[in-house]
């Protein structure tokens, strides 16, 4: 049985990793330069580290709920412009249940969803621990720390993804973030996932336009997740 579990979680693993380069060179492109940074989920730190290499002039601020990614992310970090942050981003501040899971980088706000076994190892999305956790919102944290605009709004938070765009309505509709770029899941993976036709209807009505798509995970029943990449105002 534990060498099945290692089995799936180094296929998950797999998965997860097999990403694209081209997203990052277009950001690059498209912002020329960036201040501001927020990797919201930032897990081990591989996104922070990633775009400090490419934006070295750069503030990132990472977000972080899990004590032990944070300790790795500090770890890889300990060289680069970052403010390391141990709250969830979501809708409305406050504190939430935060479920870790049997696959750290699957750990999430939201509950597994009784089928997300058909779509992925079952035992990588297996609920190990659960903790209460800090939220913030987009919104509460740039008036709390004076940040007036970010050039790059990172979500990979596991389902919640609308729910940290909720909660930067305010930024959203100052246009004050320029590009975001935000892991969509759309198999049955988490509990209340929100569909892809709301995240276009929210960031059209801001006044954000699609970029590009990358990182596409196709499974048996179609797709898995991918990666998607919004402008604002870019007709």
């Amino acid at each position: 049985m534990a060498e099945t579990n290692a089995a799936n979680r180094a296929g998950m693993a797999a998965v997860r990793s097999a990403t694209d380069d081209t997203a990052f060179t277009l950001q690059s492109k498209l912002l020329g330069e960036a201040r501001i940074i927020f990797d919201v989920g930032g897990h081990l730190g591989q996104t922070s580290e990633r775009y400090a290499q490419m934006f070295p002039e750069a503030e990132i601020h990472y977000f972080e709920p899990q004590e032990k990614a944070r300790q790795q992310a500090r770890e890889k970090l300990s060289d680069a412009n970052v403010i390391i942050n141990d709250c969830a981003l979501a809708a409305t501040p406050g504190e939430a249940k935060f479920n870790i899971n049997a696959f750290a980088a699957t750990s999430s706000l939201q509950d597994t969803h009784p089928n997300a076994g058909e779509n992925w190892p079952a035992v990588a999305l297996r609920r190990r621990e659960e903790i209460l956790v800090p939220v913030s919102t987009v919104d509460a944290y740039c008036r709390d720390h004076d940040i007036a605009a970010i050039d790059i709004l990172k979500i990979d938070v596991q389902g919640h993804e609308y729910r940290v765009l909720q909660g930067a309505a305010e930024m959203l509709g100052k246009h004050a973030i320029q590009l975001i770029y935000f892991e969509y899941i759309h198999c049955e993976t988490y509990v209340a996932q929100t569909d892809l036709t709301q995240y276009f209807s929210l960031l059209d009505g801001f006044g954000y336009q699609l970029v590009s798509i990358f990182n596409l995970v196709q499974g048996e029943q179609g797709l898995n997740q991918c990666d998607i990449l919004f402008q604002c105002g870019r007709r």
